[in-house]
C-alpha cells in the first residue's frame, strides 16, 4: 500500500510538474511572437489579437 502511495505521488508530481513547464514555455514563446510582431509593424492591439487566436498547425 505504501508502495502504491508513493509512485502515486511521484507520478502526480512528474505531471504537474510538466504540465507547468510547458506553461511556462508557452508564455515565453507568446512573449517572443508578440514582440517580434511589433517589431514588423503591428500595434500592441493586433499583435495581441494575433496572439490570443492564434491556431496551431
Amino acid at each position: 500500500m505504501a508502495t502504491a502511495i508513493t509512485w502515486f505521488i511521484i507520478i502526480s508530481a512528474g505531471i504537474t510538474l510538466f504540465r507547468w513547464d510547458e506553461n511556462r514555455f508557452n508564455e515565453r514563446e507568446a512573449q517572443h511572437d508578440y514582440e517580434e510582431l511589433i517589431k514588423n509593424g503591428y500595434t500592441r492591439k493586433e499583435a495581441a489579437f494575433l496572439i490570443n487566436n492564434a491556431v496551431e498547425d
